[in-house]
């Protein structure tokens, strides 16, 4: 009977090992599906982590897909910056040929039309050099294409020689102060003109003066379509305000007195802002509106004390002009970027603060080179445009280092984040993956278990017919 008993016991102890239900099941399931956690129950403080990993793993992904944006805008940028530095070359020669003593007038003028297509060609690739929709080489700003004072003279006191025409010269922030601007028409007549950005006419000459007529511009609608564009720097929809003008007709004040001598000069005021003005000689050498002018009806003279609303200035007529301009406290022109269209995120880990860069934006339109005053017309302006050429491929130059360098801090952005991406992943691997040997190893077990279970069951259930054999036949 003692031996009976063990045998029993024996039999007991195999069946209370058998696995439960679940037990057998889980690593069916983990074979199944080659993860370890299925459910929270499995390993709660395991799958918390593995989420956060996805999070960041996905995260990864994203930031993978805008980095390659952003170095495909780079690389676009510097395309764009060496087809416009080439521009900028042909440019300079141009103004080398120009400032050749041995060209006539009719050459120069032939010269002035290839400058002003390169130039032309210069704004459409800083505008149009566009990837998923955006430029680097260019940003809209309150001013346009029109430059700031500051940026056309490049210092104050400077004197150049330009052209005159249609075109704003430049544009008047608010808060510049001790503007001086004087015109030498060196004797076809061009004309100072001031205007407000929603179209108030506030000093020069109406739209009688020969300087517009010659221009093709005779009606407010006329000059409202081709001068008053928003991409110049006024604002959508201004329209001709005339009726404050101080016109030029007035009177007269000779600015170009020798010595420096002071001269009282007419005077307007807006905003609570007064402008000085000399008035268009034009209108007082004893040949009205004729378009030529000599002596010293060919100056003219603008000032403000201090800037208070924004204004453009422009100097109409048909030929070639020197302007010396001297002013205080520039002010940047507000440039409308929409920055959350620049920006390249290089990390968002789950429960940490967004990291990310800025794509800075390097306007290498005509106007932001300082191009705006080049012209051809004579030796003198060839000259002076050589030295704005020199100072334009220059600044190309530093800014095409400067998206090299920004190309290469994006690279190795992108090279750190295929590693951690990698990195990750196998730690979410660690938590999350079925460990194939081990769940192998565990089903072998509970299969023996069983079996070895249902054997000595099997036995069990057969001692007690054996032993009452043996005593039936005893």
């Amino acid at each position: 009977m003692a031996r009976l008993s063990a045998m029993m016991s024996v039999a007991q102890a195999g069946l209370i090992r058998l696995p439960s239900e679940q037990e057998r099941l889980r690593p069916l399931e983990r074979l199944a599906t080659g993860l370890r956690i299925q459910r929270a129950g499995d390993d709660a403080a395991g799958l918390a982590i593995a989420e956060r990993l996805t999070t960041t793993l996905r995260a990864q992904g994203v930031i993978g897909r805008g980095l390659n944006e952003a170095i495909g805008r780079v690389q676009q940028a510097d395309d764009g910056l060496g087809r416009i530095a080439e521009l900028l070359q042909q440019g300079r020669e141009l103004a080398l040929a120009s400032a050749s003593a041995h060209l006539d007038d009719s050459d120069r003028a032939g010269l002035q039309q290839g400058l002003r297509a390169l130039i032309d060609q210069i704004d459409a690739i800083a505008t149009g050099t566009r990837l998923f929709g955006h430029s680097l080489l260019s940003a809209p700003r309150t001013s346009g294409l029109t430059p700031t004072l500051d940026e056309v003279f490049g210092q104050t006191g400077r004197t150049l020689s330009l052209n005159s025409g249609l075109r704003p010269l430049a544009y008047l922030p608010a808060g510049m102060r001790n503007v001086q601007v004087e015109i030498d028409a060196l004797g076809a007549d061009d004309d100072l003109q001031v205007f407000t950005t929603d179209g108030r006419h506030v000093l020069g000459t109406g739209l009688h003066d020969i300087g517009w007529r010659g221009n093709g511009i005779g009606t407010a609608e006329q000059l409202e379509g081709q001068v008053m564009l928003r991409t110049l720097g006024f604002e959508a929809g201004a329209r001709l305000e005339a009726g404050a003008l101080l016109d030029g007709r007035s009177g007269f004040v000779d600015p170009g007195v020798p010595g420096g001598a002071p001269v009282s000069l007419m005077s307007t005021s807006l905003g609570g802002m007064t402008l000085g003005y000399s008035g268009d000689g034009d209108h007082h050498d004893g040949t009205p509106d004729d378009g030529q002018v000599s002596g010293p009806w060919r100056h003219e003279m603008l000032t403000i004390g201090e800037v208070t609303q924004p204004l453009l200035l422009m100097v109409t007529g048909a030929g070639r002009f020197e302007a010396r301009a001297s002013w205080s406290d520039a002010q940047a022109v507000d440039r409308a970027i929409d920055r959350s269209r620049l920006s390249v995120l290089l990390q968002a880990d789950a429960g940490q603060p967004v990291q990310q860069m800025s794509l800075e934006v390097l306007p290498a339109d005509s106007g932001s080179l300082g191009l705006s005053g080049v012209g051809l017309a004579s030796r003198e302006a060839a000259e002076s445009s050589l030295t704005a050429f020199d100072r334009a491929i220059g600044r190309v130059g530093q800014y095409r280092g400067r998206f090299g360098a920004l190309h290469g801090q994006l690279e190795r952005a992108l090279d750190l984040g295929a590693s951690t991406l990698e990195n990750l992943g196998a730690a979410r691997g660690r938590l999350l993956d079925a460990d194939m040997a081990t769940e192998l190893g565990t089903l072998t077990r509970q299969q023996v278990l069983a079996q070895a279970a249902q054997a000595l069951q099997g036995q069990a259930a057969a001692l007690p017919r054996q032993v009452l054999g043996l005593l039936l036949g005893g």
